[in-house]
């Protein structure tokens, strides 16, 4: 004889075996659409492998900044020049990473590079200033007039042009230099 609890037992297995074998199909579609996905998709344009580039990145230009305080000025200069490098490097990378990065984590990323970039220029500008400029009023020598006598020049065959010897210069008299003030006249036969 059947008891009403033994139908409800008997019940109750079937539809947890249902239930079961459903999950049990869930569990190999996730599987199968997982292992599809896993060989189309490029494992650079992943989220993590992004974010993991970025800050092992970050700690080499921070380490960098912090380690130039105590070397001496040429090679402060190598080293923040590389640790620059480095930023721009990791700018690219979040230009590339724009395709497939979320919005939020592009902004973010953004946001660091910027911060590295100023951590280097503070560090720079800390270490290295650059010199002030001002006017500076040098004294230069008196020089010899330059200019050469037309005969001087000559051309060789290959089109090259030659000067002169030194000694073969336009008269001093003959220029206008150092003349201020006065009335210069130049007759037509003294020009050439």
């Amino acid at each position: 004889m059947a008891t009403p609890e033994s139908g409800q037992e008997k019940r109750r297995a079937e539809i947890e075996a249902r239930f079961e074998a459903e999950k049990q199909k869930r569990q190999e579609d996730k599987e199968r659409r997982e292992a599809l996905t896993g060989l189309e998709r490029d494992p650079t344009e992943s989220v993590a492998t992004f974010w993991a580039e970025v800050h092992s990145a970050k700690s080499e230009v921070m380490g960098v900044v912090e380690e130039v305080e105590s070397l001496p000025q040429k090679e402060v200069d190598e080293r923040l020049r590389a640790a620059t490098t480095v930023c721009q490097n990791v700018q690219e990378k979040v230009a590339q990473a724009a395709l497939f990065l979320p919005s939020y984590d592009l902004r973010l990323s953004q946001e660091i590079v910027n911060k590295l970039l100023q951590e280097v220029n503070f560090a720079r500008t800390r270490l290295l200033p650059r010199e002030k400029f001002r006017f500076r009023n040098r004294k230069s020598e008196p020089c010899r007039p330059a200019i050469a006598a037309p005969s001087s020049v000559t051309a060789t065959r290959q089109g090259e042009i030659t000067q002169a010897p030194k000694d073969e210069y336009i008269d001093p008299a003959r220029c206008f230099r150092d003349l201020e003030g006065q009335t210069l006249i130049k007759l037509p036969g003294e020009i050439g």
